[in-house]
């Protein structure tokens, strides 16, 4: 497995560099059927993973944003986002990601997430540990009332959970990066939680295996560790001890 990761991570680099040609240039975005953003970038990239992923694992299956399901049969799935931050892709704002997760029967065991305009990179391998920039990083052990929360879509938050809406409300401080950059910041140990209410699978699949192998928790609403529902908390175990309570509430 750590050939396989090695492997991804190089993929996603290669990825990353494609994506750095069309970064803070004139691109043209489109609207998806569900009114999310795609570009050219983002089809290219996704295209390019798929194609070096099947050539070297062909018995594994692939699920992308932009070209959908290969193989979906398979034990094995291999789960691409090209671009992760479409929206800031195409402004020109560098906190966007490349990511690439391994899944064993829905499970996550591999996950990658690299910033190429940040220069930040992210891998972990299930058991092995979690390394940020090539090094082992760990999630903050800063006490909670100095916690730094990052809270995505705060209305949908208010409808899917009032009382986790009240509790972000007390929070003093508060920021709102936005897509996969957020959850990197908890892994990295820069900030104490994340939470996005509205998350799609190809979104999620790296953040379980990441921020466990830093020390951390990754959860839904419903407190299950699953990449499939759409919501993600990630946080320091301080954190998310306080936030079961809030959704026990």
């Amino acid at each position: 497995m750590k050939s396989i990761l090695a492997e991804a991570e190089a993929l996603s680099r290669e990825a990353g560099q494609m994506a750095m040609h069309y970064f803070q240039q004139p691109l043209p975005v489109e609207r998806k059927s569900d009114h999310s953003p795609v570009t050219q970038a983002d089809r290219e990239i996704e295209l390019f993973l798929r194609q070096q992923l099947s050539q070297r694992y062909p018995e594994h299956g692939i699920l992308g944003e932009e070209w959908g399901a290969l193989r979906p049969e398979s034990d094995w799935q291999w789960i691409l986002d090209p671009i992760d931050g479409t929206r800031s892709f195409a402004r020109g704002i560098p906190v966007f990601g490349i990511q690439l997760a391994l899944a064993y029967k829905n499970k996550p065991v591999l996950g990658v997430i690299h910033l190429p305009a940040l220069g930040e990179h992210i891998a972990a391998l299930e058991g092995q540990g979690c390394k940020w920039n090539r090094k082992p990083c760990f999630v903050s052990e800063r006490p909670i009332d100095q916690a730094i929360v990052h809270a995505h879509e705060w209305d949908l938050i208010g409808k899917q959970s009032p009382a986790l809406y009240d509790w972000l409300g007390t929070r003093e401080h508060l920021r709102n990066w936005g897509d996969c950059y957020s959850f990197v910041l908890v892994a990295s140990g820069r900030i104490e939680a994340a939470l996005d209410p509205r998350m799609q699978v190809w979104d999620s699949a790296p953040l379980p295996v990441l921020i466990k192998e830093a020390g951390g928790i990754f959860m839904d609403w419903q407190q299950k560790d699953s990449i499939w529902s759409g919501q993600v908390i990630s946080g320091t175990p301080a954190m998310i001890s306080q936030i079961k309570q809030i959704l026990r509430g």
